[in-house]
């Protein structure tokens, strides 16, 4: 039921996806659950100093095997020969041996709400010179920025920090306080380019492991409880059949990140944007970004123009930034943006990147296919 919910919801069958979502998620009782963030959910929006967030009980070894929110895994062994993957070595930070091909772009972290459920642009609590305090703790549970612990280091991208703090004697038991290493996460040429990483599938339990053969054997997660929730809430929101049960499977993930609940009495437009709030946040780096973007016929907006990239780890004035469109999309005012960040062009051409191209081995094994649009 699963499948059937998610590849429904793709072909925008509404009522049929809202339908096999319910039954699957009745069917989960007692099975799947949401698992809670263990403890380390309370280092978030603090500095290197308090301690290192930590998803592995959910995105780690802990938590492809034992956490009751995976429904569908692939499972790796290093028993057995090639089935490793070096998708840490691929993400990790410089002084977490890796070489941070992957990273959060400024969009995405200037999307995060504060915690009173408000986004940047509104809220009290949101202070541009502390832009990471009082923030949805998902943001430094998903993601890497500045001036936080990772993989046993201070991370700073800030080229001015030369050195930075090594917590591994602290970690291993050899002292009561931490040590200093140069800082290449700052001074690499191939640092993370975006300024952030994810710490959202990697595992400080592979750092020593870690290396560019790739000796991991830590599960990749396919499909889980939260999203066959927030599947259901949209095929329902779509459908246009705003009940209670919306706002539950919503809430459900929400308050497992300690996040408000949604105010009552949400018009369907006001709904599809906290539910595409939702996926974007809580489904960050999981996959489903790409399409997502061109299902809700947004991909030309989001990725037509620039993006914004802080691979110094500026500082910025609360002015970058006029408020968030109807998908939670950042509106910026590029004249300020530009003072502060970096920026690459991206390029959406409509009637061809709405799809991939079918192979050419296909269309001469069938007389039945032709190309999509564009190829």
């Amino acid at each position: 039921m699963h499948v059937k919910s998610k590849s429904s919801i793709i072909f925008k069958k509404y009522p049929l996806a809202a339908e096999a979502a319910k039954t699957a998620i009745d069917l989960s009782a007692g099975v799947f659950d949401l698992t809670e963030f263990n403890q380390s959910i309370n280092f978030t929006g603090k500095n290197h100093t308090v301690g290192e967030p930590n998803p592995a009980n959910i995105f780690g070894h802990e938590g492809y095997t034992g956490s009751k929110e995976w429904i569908w895994v692939a499972e790796y062994n290093k028993a057995i020969s090639g089935n490793t993957h070096n998708q840490q070595y691929y993400g990790a930070s410089r002084l977490g041996k890796g070489v941070c091909y992957w990273g959060p772009t400024q969009d995405l972290i200037n999307t995060f709400q504060c915690t009173d459920g408000l986004p940047i642009t509104e809220s009290p609590l949101y202070d541009a010179a502390k832009p990471f305090d009082n923030r949805d703790p998902r943001l430094d549970m998903y993601c890497v920025r500045q001036n936080s612990r990772y993989l046993g280091y201070q991370f700073e991208p800030n080229t001015s920090v030369k050195t930075v703090s090594n917590y591994w004697p602290v970690i291993n038991g050899q002292s009561g306080t931490p040590g200093s290493v140069s800082n290449s996460d700052a001074s690499n040429a191939y640092r993370s380019f975006s300024g952030y990483l994810w710490r959202k599938h990697i595992d400080i339990a592979d750092f020593n492991s870690t290396s560019v053969s790739g000796v991991s054997d830590m599960n990749v997660g396919i499909f889980r409880l939260a999203e066959l929730l927030l599947i259901y809430a949209e095929a329902k929101i779509e459908a246009n059949q705003l009940d209670n049960t919306v706002y539950d499977a919503i809430n459900r993930v929400r308050l497992r990140a300690k996040m408000p609940a949604l105010p009552n009495g949400l018009t369907q437009a006001q709904l599809r944007k906290a539910l595409r709030y939702e996926r974007k946040i809580e489904l960050a780096n999981d996959g489903l970004r790409w399409y997502d973007l061109r299902r809700w016929d947004i991909a030309k907006t989001v990725m037509n123009g620039v993006i914004y990239l802080n691979r110094d780890a500026k500082s910025w004035t609360k002015s970058i930034i006029t408020g968030f469109d109807e998908s939670y999309t950042p509106i910026y005012n590029p004249t300020e943006a530009a003072k502060y960040f970096t920026t690459q062009e991206v390029v959406f051409r409509e009637n061809k990147d709405e799809l991939w191209p079918v192979p050419k081995s296909e269309i001469d094994a069938s007389d039945k296919l032709t190309q999509n649009p564009g190829y």
